[in-house]
């Protein structure tokens, strides 16, 4: 399978980009309602937690990724330093952040293919990061946090679109028609994940350590 997903010499056939947003529209619809994005963050502490849970994702997932052969469209779209960036200008020290929780690696896609169907879905959610990146400006105007969302603006305003429309011609190019099955069920199995991971009932709320001395 690893062969396949990356093998150049395998005629590809459109149509994995469209199958993708319809066979994944179902999850990404639940995830997006059980999230509830706007509460959760309608607080500082609650945008600190929400974060923490996604460095759990991105902290287990980004070496999973690099122990894989190179997967298609991953170049320069690392994200778990931004949300270090992040939860560190929100008072926490490095060690805290380390002791952060961390999804279980077996909830994840174990193959490259399916990684690159979960790339499909973290790729497909910085366009709605930019939209949560104003929301957050506005719903924490004067906590001194309203600038701290490096994850959620990741490429920038300028670069996000043409981020997006690069990765989705790179999946098209490169990967295999006998590997468009196990890419959907990656980005399936994702949505489902993040699901679980991020908007279950009584999401941790991740107070700041206080300074030493204190």
């Amino acid at each position: 399978m690893q062969a396949t997903v990356l093998d150049r010499t395998v005629s590809t056939v459109p149509g994995l980009i469209d199958r993708l947003r319809a066979e994944t529209r179902d999850l990404h619809e639940a995830l997006e309602r059980d999230l509830d994005w706007k509460n959760r963050m309608a607080t500082l502490e609650g945008y600190r937690g929400l974060l923490a849970r996604w460095w759990g994702f991105h902290a287990v997932f980004e070496p999973l990724v690099d122990a894989r052969p190179p997967l298609p469209g991953l170049a320069g779209r690392r994200k778990l330093h931004l949300l270090e960036r992040d939860l560190s200008r929100l008072g926490m020290f490095a060690d805290a952040i380390r002791a952060l929780p961390r999804i279980d690696a077996s909830s994840l896609p174990d193959d490259s293919a399916g990684m690159t169907g979960a790339l499909y879905v973290l790729e497909g959610s910085t366009l709605g990061g930019l939209v949560i990146a104003r929301h957050l400006r506005a719903a924490l105007a004067g906590t001194g946090a309203e600038d701290v969302c490096a994850y959620y603006q990741a490429y920038g305003r300028d670069r996000t679109g043409s981020m997006w429309r690069a990765f989705l011609n790179q999946l098209s190019e490169e990967v295999s028609r006998a590997s468009h099955q196990e890419v959907v069920a990656g980005a399936r199995q994702t949505f489902s994940t993040l699901r679980l991971w991020l908007a279950q009932d009584g999401l941790p709320v991740v107070a700041p350590p206080k300074a030493p001395g204190t």
